[in-house]
C-alpha cells in the first residue's frame, strides 16, 4: 500500500492519527490543520482605546466574563454612538456588536462559537477520545460556560440568534462592518484579507480559567474512494499529495496550514509578506492548547440531537439545564450498538 508507510511523526502532532479507524486502518493521508483565532481591524480597536497588546493577553471567566467581556464590551456600539461600557447603552439598538456570532454550535460542536472557552475552562466533549462512547454535555463546568457565552447577546455584545439569522457567520457580520472581534477558524484568512478597508490582524482566543488558552485541533485528508479505476494509482496520488515536496508546494501559496512543519512555515512567511502575523493561529501548536474534535460512533445521530438544543439555549427558549437530559439522549445512542 502506497500510504503505509506515513509516519506521524512527519505531521504537526496528531494530524496523522485523526484519520485512523478503530480497526487499525488508515482511512487519509494528512492534508492540513487548522486552529481559530480573533480577527479583527486595528482601526476599529484604536478608537475604541484598546492596544493590540491588551487583545493578545486576554482572559476569561464564566463569573464577570474576565478582561474578554470588558474588551467586547467597549467595542459594542449602539446607534446612538454609546458603548457597551457607558451609561445609557441601548442593547437593542446596536450598530456594532463586539463579538460576532456563528450560530449555537451544534452542529460543529461549538468549533468557531463556545469551545475554546470550555475547553479552557477544562471541559471535554467525550469520556475519552477518540471513539468515546459518553458525552458529557450534563457537566456543571460546560453548561455555566455556556450560559456567560450566550450571555452576551443578552447583554447586546453579541447578536442574538434572531438578529442576523441562523446562517449568517462572523465573517459575513465582520465584512458589513457589523462586529469588531470575529472568532474564525485558519482556512478563512484569505476570506478575511479579502475584505476592503480593513487594518486586519489576529489575536488569540484568551485565556481561561485553566491558565491556557484553547482551540479545536483539525485538519482534512486526502483518501482513495472504493470506486477508484486504479486504485494503486490514485493511492500513490494521496501519497503525493501528504509527501513534503506537494505540501511545500501548498504552503507556498499561503492558502491553507499544510499538515507537514514546513509547509506550515511556508504558509507563515507567505501571509508575513502579505503583512498579516498569523501566529495566533500557530502559537497552539507550539504551546500544546489544542484539543481535538470529538471522534465517536454516530455523529451524525449525535448532530440531530444537540443542534435543535444548543438553538433552544441559544434563542432563550431553552434553560442551559436543558441539556442534562439531551446529554441522557444522547448517551442512550451508545447503549445499542
Amino acid at each position: 500500500e502506497p500510504t503505509a508507510d506515513i509516519s506521524p511523526d512527519d505531521y504537526q502532532p496528531g494530524l496523522a492519527e485523526l484519520w485512523v479507524g478503530q480497526d487499525g486502518r488508515r482511512y487519509g493521508a494528512p492534508k492540513d490543520w487548522d486552529t481559530v483565532g480573533l480577527f479583527y481591524d486595528r482601526g476599529r480597536l484604536s478608537e475604541a482605546g484598546i492596544s493590540e497588546q491588551d487583545l493578545s493577553a486576554l482572559d476569561w471567566n464564566p463569573t464577570d466574563g474576565g478582561s474578554f467581556e470588558k474588551v467586547v464590551a467597549r467595542l459594542t456600539v449602539d446607534e446612538a454612538g454609546r458603548r457597551g461600557d457607558e451609561p445609557g447603552f441601548d442593547k437593542n439598538r446596536v450598530k456594532v456588536y463586539g463579538f460576532g456570532t456563528n450560530g449555537s454550535g451544534g452542529d460543529g460542536f461549538g468549533q468557531t462559537q463556545w469551545s475554546p472557552f470550555t475547553a479552557s475552562a477544562g471541559w471535554s466533549f467525550t469520556d475519552q477520545n477518540p471513539w468515546g462512547t459518553r458525552y458529557r454535555y450534563d457537566d456543571p463546568g460546560f453548561q455555566q460556560t455556556v450560559a456567560w457565552y450566550f450571555s452576551l447577546a443578552e447583554k447586546g455584545y453579541m447578536p442574538r440568534f434572531e438578529t442576523f439569522g441562523p446562517d449568517s457567520t462572523a465573517y459575513q457580520q465582520f465584512a458589513a462592518g457589523r462586529v469588531a472581534l470575529a472568532l474564525q477558524g485558519s482556512w478563512m484568512i484569505s476570506s478575511f484579507q479579502s475584505v476592503k478597508d480593513v487594518d486586519l490582524a489576529v489575536a488569540p482566543t484568551p485565556i481561561g480559567p485553566t491558565g491556557k488558552r484553547a482551540s479545536m485541533f483539525n485538519g482534512l485528508a486526502d483518501s482513495v474512494t472504493r470506486f477508484a479505476e486504479d486504485p494503486q494509482a490514485a493511492a500513490r496520488w494521496v501519497k503525493f499529495l501528504s509527501d513534503g515536496a506537494c505540501q511545500d508546494i501548498i504552503g507556498g501559496a499561503g492558502v491553507v496550514f499544510p499538515a507537514r512543519e514546513s509547509g506550515t512555515k511556508k504558509s507563515m512567511a507567505k501571509r508575513a509578506e502579505q503583512g498579516l502575523d498569523v501566529s495566533a493561529f500557530t502559537r497552539h501548536i507550539d504551546e500544546g492548547t489544542t484539543f481535538p474534535f470529538p471522534v465517536t460512533e454516530r455523529g451524525a445521530d449525535v448532530t440531530a440531537l444537540v443542534q435543535p438544543a444548543m438553538d433552544g439555549v441559544y434563542i432563550g427558549s431553552q434553560p442551559v439545564s436543558s441539556m442534562t437530559e439531551v446529554n441522557s439522549q444522547v448517551n442512550r445512542l451508545f447503549e445499542f450498538r
